[in-house]
């Protein structure tokens, strides 16, 4: 099988999916597996189900196929590539406005791409059904075999990223399964659904994992090498997704019916479940609240805080804020989930932060700089300067910003975490390389100091957060309009491993003297526990 390309309609196509049927088509060979397709047919006609098999031949001694799982997906291809009912290519409702002249190439992606298969194939409408057979990563024996619904995931990549990301669904129509056989974490949870988030730009799933268990879950990953079709696909990130009804009755212990769940869009949210209605008028409700009441006084503000879970909400701005992150507002790549009577935010896409682009460099001030979307700047979110007349919330908000800086996204604990993914994953990113679905030129790859993508992005991800902290500290401190000096905070713990300290929201790493410094604003008390 060669990488799809449309044979008559190519040069129409460059625009609006840069690269995919344009020039990134790579030269020579790439990876396959054998896939066979077999059914039973008696004497009168009758079929039984298609059986369906991934063969790896010769794969046992061949580098970048290591300490990674294997993940095969075959598909009808009709299902993926057919101009009619294909969710992988643009489809015939562009064509057909490119012909009459309504677009052309001067059009933007944010013009054409609704006409897309790629962009507008959302629902269940759009799902497609694909087997799975899934191989360990240490012995790479077959784990299990499932058929499955695969969608395409995400917004813009969709259009612009020739390697597209998906989410994968187990379903009871499809095979009698309602989650996946086997578990891909180590938790043992049986997840319903999963994303296959490309897997080139690590910042989409390991910024995020490091605010784990602060106050809210985030989404666990493991990589995994992707076939589809018997083709090389790339390396794949394997997420959680927040609105898996087994990941919040596993996290949260919420069973159907005792939460809402809403995810933030582009243009809103999106109630992945609860009554619409009702949704929009409790979280109109908490925003009219806020704009009415002076929120300086206590009683105000401690009502708001009966309404939302003010942790959650500053955790969330403030590692948006502290990263540099151009691609947010108040409702975009936010999950709201309900429950206890609270709002609780949940963070999630957090690819446009750490030095994505120039507005997201280390000395970036998020705080008064605008984002992809100007209007959704800090100064107009209905929340935020609301909260700020309170005293306890800028407390609050100052000390998890700089807990953020001192140790969640701590220059060299990032760095540690990079190298350990970069040296596991050295071979695996040989293999990737762009080699299939590349936005690189073939000819970088032979230049001094070529890095493949992963190790470019992973190390531009630690190198942002090595050199973040001195600014984002000046920073929150002119934003607040903080009067006191940043003063450094020593621990010294030689207990060994028989105690631990917290500091505010953070237990600190200590290093190997037993050790551990940040800096803080002496307008506000810390709080610390042995």
């Amino acid at each position: 099988m060669q990488p799809y390309r449309h044979k008559n309609f190519s040069r129409y196509y460059a625009k609006v999916t840069e690269g995919w049927f344009s020039g990134n088509i790579p030269p020579g060979n790439v990876d396959k597996c054998q896939i066979v397709r077999a059914i039973a047919v008696d004497e009168d006609g009758n079929k039984s189900d298609v059986a369906t098999a991934s063969y790896f031949i010769g794969y046992q001694n061949r580098k970048g196929y290591d300490d990674i799982s294997i993940l095969s997906l075959v598909s009808d291809p009709d299902d993926l590539f057919s101009d009619e009912k294909g969710i992988m290519v643009n489809g015939p409702v562009y064509r057909e406005k490119w012909l009459s002249g309504e677009i052309d190439d001067v059009a933007d992606t944010h013009v054409t791409r609704k006409y897309c298969n790629t962009y507008r194939g959302r629902g269940i409408d759009w799902e497609r059904k694909v087997h799975m057979d899934f191989f360990d990563e240490n012995n790479q024996s077959l784990v299990f075999s499932q058929e499955a619904g695969i969608r395409l995931h995400g917004n813009q990549s969709r259009v612009t990223q020739s390697q597209k990301s998906f989410n994968l669904y187990a379903r009871d129509i499809y095979d009698g399964n309602e989650t996946f056989k086997i578990p891909f974490y180590d938790d043992g949870l049986l997840e319903d659904k999963v994303t296959l988030m490309r897997g080139d730009d690590p910042r989409n799933y390991m910024l995020s994992v490091r605010m784990n268990n602060r106050t809210m879950y985030t989404q666990k990953y493991r990589m995994a090498q992707v076939f589809l079709d018997g083709e090389y696909w790339g390396v794949y990130a394997i997420q959680e997704k927040y609105n898996s009804k087994e990941y919040l009755k596993a996290h949260y212990n919420l069973d159907s019916g005792e939460y809402i769940l809403a995810k933030g869009t582009p243009t809103g949210y999106d109630i992945k479940k609860g009554d619409p209605d009702a949704t929009k008028k409790s979280f109109r409700m908490l925003r009219d609240f806020l704009a009415e009441k002076d929120i300086s006084k206590e009683e105000n503000y401690q009502m708001v805080c009966n309404m939302m879970d003010m942790q959650s909400f500053v955790d969330g701005y403030a590692a948006r804020l502290y990263l540099s992150d151009q691609d947010w507002n108040w409702f975009k790549n936010h999950y709201l989930l309900f429950y206890d009577q609270k709002w609780h935010w949940m963070v999630f896409d957090m690819d446009y932060g750490a030095s994505w682009y120039a507005n997201t460099q280390p000395d970036t001030n998020t705080f008064l700089t605008t984002r992809l979307i100007s209007k959704y700047s800090l100064a107009n979110d209905p929340f935020f300067p609301y909260l700020k007349q309170n005293r306890k919330f800028r407390r609050m908000f100052v000390n998890t910003f700089l807990d953020l800086g001192n140790e969640v996204y701590r220059g060299n604990l990032v760095r540690k975490d990079v190298d350990a993914f970069n040296d596991k994953y050295e071979d695996v990113e040989m293999v990737e390389d762009y080699r299939h679905i590349t936005t690189t030129h073939f000819d970088e790859h032979d230049q001094p100091g070529y890095k493949p993508g992963i190790y470019r992005m992973s190390d531009k991800m630690a190198l942002f957060c090595e050199q973040r902290l001195p600014y984002a500290a000046q920073y929150v401190g002119e934003y607040f309009g903080l009067e006191g000096n940043l003063a450094t905070i020593k621990i010294v713990n030689k207990d060994d491993d028989k105690s631990t300290v917290k500091l505010n929201t953070i237990t600190p790493t200590l290093d190997k003297k037993g050790q551990w410094t940040g800096v803080y604003y002496t307008d506000y008390t810390v709080d610390l526990k042995a």
